[in-house]
């Protein structure tokens, strides 16, 4: 039998950021570029230094 999870319930819907992040590879930037500019500059406009660390490792 198949063990119930709920991690997807634990996950935001990621439409904005991931529209964000497409708009800035479209322009040219590479994903290393995009990920300084979601850390430095909060482009995902996320609350805590955590959300940004687990936003970036997906």
């Amino acid at each position: 039998m198949i063990q119930y999870t709920s991690i997807l319930k634990s996950r935001p819907y990621l439409y904005l950021e991931l529209k964000k992040a497409s708009h800035l590879k479209i322009q040219g930037l590479d994903e290393e570029t995009i990920r300084s500019k979601a850390i430095e500059e909060n482009i995902f406009a996320v609350n805590t230094e955590a959300e940004k660390g687990k936003l970036l490792q997906q």
